[in-house]
């Protein structure tokens, strides 16, 4: 008779046996988990404790074109986890890979019922969508993803995408009204960068302006001013008056300075700062001139600016003035010309010391340019850059005036 207290030997090998039961039960669900982060783990997960496991095996077989193994592992996963969408999801690539399209439909509006929150099942359904030609299904699930931070390049791809289709760009744009700043930032930001073509891009913006809907224009800037640089001038000067008109200070039709009293539009002189670099628009009797010291013996970027020049020959005056009452020597400009691409070629600096220079914009590969004005060592005044008659640089376009591609 086993006393209060004691158990027997029997006892404490079932105990024993208990707990490493438990144990090993305990170890094979955690490595379940740590294979939802680490998809490498999911071979070493025991058949009998996969669940998260089988999503990425289903992945991997997919992968592999391996449309059985796929479905295989996907109907285990239905299986093992019936109510989140992932399982109907891999069900659906399965299914169509398989040719069972029928089955892959009713397998998709299963994880579309359940998956709002799953990216996976989003993407299939914006891809359903666009496949069929559905814009405005694709861009609510693509507004969807852009709200909750998505910014892989599979969804900026179906986005590019999804703006071709019909009545796509419209159900976006209601979506990006909607939507907080920061996605607005970051798409414009995204549209810009990439180059989508002005008819796409200027009645996006336009849209958005109309709504009253708030953009950081600061952090719009140098994205703008990219795409002019790129061939897309009078498109981006549209998107830029529509969203930010009110911090428009470009002088698009001159070369005129900007006071660092105004805010700084794309189409403005920038003044980049170098060490031992001073440059400081001041008021003069020629309006605002730039004023300038450097202390080394290097050239040192003043000012730049974008510019829109057609192809040909074009003149450049200047009025500056240094210690001597004399254009500076080693006052200088370049001529940066940019492809639609974004690969950019220099001119070699050129003397304005006479108060005169010609350059040529090419034919080919330069629908943009940046203007650069440079100077060596020494200190004085430029009171301003005149571009000939022929070569004003283009007023900025309005929503309802042309636009190029």
């Amino acid at each position: 008779m086993v006393k209060s207290g004691q158990i027997g030997t029997g006892g404490k090998v079932l105990w024993a046996l208990v707990l490493a039961l438990f144990g090993l039960g305990l170890a094979g669900t955690q490595l379940d988990r740590q294979a939802r982060r680490d998809a490498q783990l999911s071979h070493r997960v025991p058949d009998v404790f996969r669940a998260y496991a089988y999503e990425n095996l289903a992945h991997e077989a997919y992968m592999q074109g391996d449309a059985q193994l796929g479905l295989a592992y996907a109907r285990k996963l239905v299986a093992r986890r019936p109510y989140p969408s992932a399982g109907p999801a891999l069900l659906t690539q399965g299914l169509a890979m398989d040719g069972q399209s029928e089955a892959a439909i009713e397998a998709l509006i299963v994880a579309a019922t359940r998956g709002w929150r799953d990216f996976y099942t989003q993407i299939l359904m914006v891809q359903s969508s666009i496949g069929v030609g559905d814009g405005v299904t694709a861009s609510q699930r693509l507004i969807a993803l852009w709200r909750a931070g998505m910014r892989d390049d599979l969804t900026m791809s179906l986005t590019s995408q999804m703006l071709q289709l019909p009545g796509g760009s419209e159900a976006f744009v209601e979506g990006l009204v909607e939507a907080d700043d920061k996605v607005r930032n970051d798409f414009f930001r995204w549209a810009l960068d990439k180059g989508l073509p002005g008819a796409v891009l200027v009645p996006l913006g336009e849209k958005v302006a109309r709504s009253q809907a708030g953009v950081d224009c600061g952090a719009l800037l140098s994205s703008v001013r990219g795409y002019g640089r790129g061939g897309h001038f009078r498109s981006a000067s549209g998107v830029w008056a529509m969203l930010c008109g009110d911090n428009d200070a470009s002088r698009s039709s001159d070369l005129a300075f900007r006071s660092k009293s105004d805010p700084e539009g794309p189409f403005d002189w920038s003044y980049p700062g170098a060490p031992r670099l001073e440059v400081e628009p001041v008021q003069s009797g020629e309006g605002v001139s730039l004023r300038y010291e450097n202390a080394e013996h290097v050239r040192a970027i003043l000012a730049r600016r974008v510019v829109a020049l057609a192809p040909g020959k074009h003149t450049v005056r200047v009025r500056a003035e240094g210690r001597d009452a004399q254009i500076p020597a080693a006052l200088t400009l370049q001529v940066r010309c940019y492809s639609a691409a974004g690969e950019r070629q220099d001119t070699a600096p050129i003397s304005l010391r006479h108060g005169t220079v010609q350059f040529e914009v090419p034919e080919d590969s330069c629908p943009g340019q940046e203007l650069v004005l440079m100077a060596g060592f020494g200190s004085g005044y430029v009171h301003a850059l005149e571009l000939d008659g022929s070569a004003r640089v283009p007023e900025a376009q309005s929503a309802s005036k042309g636009r190029e591609g």
